[in-house]
């Protein structure tokens, strides 16, 4: 399938937010591209199979969430919540 963030442009609309009032947290390379595309900040918690992938993109790559909040996050992608 492409890549284009069909799926997250609808999410976005169906919300009826912008990109940047959203947060995409991810652990694969193909999720993060599809986000980035279409502009809206990506943090990266990787696993075993994904560890060592470019994640050049992403506001964050740690390798688990359990250290962080939501609000963390919010600042880390220069969000307000």
């Amino acid at each position: 399938t492409e890549n284009d963030g069909f799926l997250h442009k609808k999410c976005l609309a169906t919300l009826n937010i912008a990109a940047s009032q959203a947060i995409v947290i991810e652990d694969a390379q193909n999720g993060l591209e599809a986000a980035t595309c279409v502009n809206i900040p990506t943090v990266v918690f990787y696993n075993d199979y994904t560890f060592g992938s470019c994640f050049s993109k992403a506001k964050l790559v740690a390798p688990s969430a359990d250290f962080y909040k939501l609000k963390d996050l919010a600042k880390t992608c220069n969000l307000t919540i």
